[in-house]
């Protein structure tokens, strides 16, 4: 099958096309031709007013259910997901059931998704079932194809157990990713303490929870010599100690949940339980901070945090309702709209595609001839509703319902086949 991507801007730093508008042929899964006005025919012509191009975007974290969750997602499902929100691929977190805490978990997933149309890179447990007592074999999930090691939703609370996988990880280059969440402070908490918090009579979350865990864990990096990535920075007080280890020459990378960077505290006055997530929408001063840090460089990666939650966990009133919201499809649009006239285009698109790839050593495609074909279509300028129809999860308890965003995805080439996103 040929295709025919027509107008594009080429949005790739590495790429000899880098900001040229130009028409782009591909042929089984492999970039033929780049040039303008190409007077090729094609079977598939894929054509938009603004019309953009990255390399393949990929999501760190991603919370899928299989195995042992499959009522919530699945492997395929959250293929589909990751599609609709422009994804060609996804580094999974280990919670599931078994937990992915060994080679033989590790194997499962790789084997599970190869036939899937989106790559799944698995991300192993640090300790054993997650639970934060002994030690999983790293090195062993390493050599089968992990390509990090996080209890995931779990924070590491054991300080010892912490350094050692620090320590232990850095004989092969291993990159250890925890949540700041001193669980001690933050437990029981409903939102981000606040007045609002107070207002509605909901226990809060301090910011002092992310603070303090996000302190200690750069303490332990210093002392370990290793690599972290603080994974979904929420506080400007944990953003300027990341900003002062960087400034030190400490190997930490920091990421952000994109629906931080839009909402806030006060968008839960509603008790809306889809906006009951973790770590919790924080102030609006957060907000800013957040925005600026995407911008000097001190968070790399932009993530969907998702989570997806049945809708009976859901349903409920606020405090008793479970954690948690799907964010592949809504990343992007939420990111874009709250980074607009703040953050250069290509800056944001490379916390979406370049940056978690070079933080996780995947390969990272480039746009040009003879290379294979690993893209992100979209067009900035689109403006759309979130709403159930365009959600590809198993779960629709998505933050972003009902919220009107600007920057629309258009589909994904990955993996020899084209994929288009719902229509918006």
């Amino acid at each position: 099958m040929r295709l025919l991507i027509r107008r594009a801007l080429i949005l790739d730093p590495r790429s000899p096309h880098h900001k040229k508008r130009l028409d782009i042929l591909i042929k089984k899964g492999n970039i033929i031709r780049i040039g303008r006005n190409l007077p090729v025919r094609a079977d598939q012509v894929i054509q938009s007013g603004n019309l953009h191009l990255s390399p393949g975007w990929l999501d760190i974290g991603a919370q899928g259910g299989e195995p042992g969750y499959e009522h919530r997602e699945d492997l395929r499902s959250l293929s589909a997901a990751a599609i609709s929100g422009g994804y060609t691929g996804v580094a999974c977190f280990p919670n599931t059931s078994p937990t992915i805490h060994s080679k033989s978990e590790i194997e499962y997933i790789r084997n599970r998704s190869t036939s899937l149309p989106i790559d799944v890179y698995p991300i192993g447990a640090i300790s054993v079932d997650c639970e934060g007592k002994d030690l999983a074999e790293l090195r062993d999930m390493h050599e089968a194809g992990a390509v990090a090691f996080s209890d995931g939703r779990k924070t590491m609370l054991h300080a010892g157990l912490m350094l050692r996988a620090l320590v232990y990880s850095k004989g092969f280059g291993g990159l250890i990713i925890n949540r700041p969440d001193e669980r001690q402070i933050s437990t029981e908490g409903q939102m981000h303490e606040s007045e609002t918090s107070v207002r509605l009579g909901l226990k809060g979350i301090p910011a002092i929870s992310e603070h303090i865990m996000t302190e200690r864990d750069i303490r332990l990096l210093e002392y370990s010599g290793s690599r972290l990535h603080s994974y979904g920075v929420t506080t400007s007080e944990s953003l300027a100690l990341i900003r002062q280890a960087r400034r030190s020459k400490m190997r930490i990378t920091a990421s952000v949940p994109a629906v931080n960077l839009l909402l806030k505290d006060t968008n839960l006055e509603e008790f809306d339980t889809h906006l009951k997530v973790i770590p919790p929408l924080r102030s609006d001063t957060d907000r800013k901070a957040l925005i600026r840090g995407i911008k000097e460089g001190t968070i790399d990666c932009i993530i969907s945090n998702h989570e997806p939650v049945e809708e009976e966990r859901k349903k409920m009133e606020f405090a008793y309702a479970g954690f948690g919201s799907t964010g592949l499809e809504t990343a992007f649009a939420l990111a874009h709209s709250a980074c607009q006239g703040q953050v250069t285009l290509e800056a944001l698109i490379n916390c979406f595609s370049l940056n978690p790839r070079n933080l996780l050593g995947v390969p990272a495609p480039i746009i040009r001839e003879k290379e294979t074909a690993n893209l992100t279509l979209f067009d900035p300028d689109v403006e759309w509703t979130v709403s159930p129809e365009y959600l590809m999860s198993k779960s629709k308890n998505a933050a972003a319902l009902g919220q009107t965003l600007t920057g629309c995805v258009l589909g994904v080439v990955c993996n020899n086949s084209v994929h288009i996103a719902p229509e918006k």
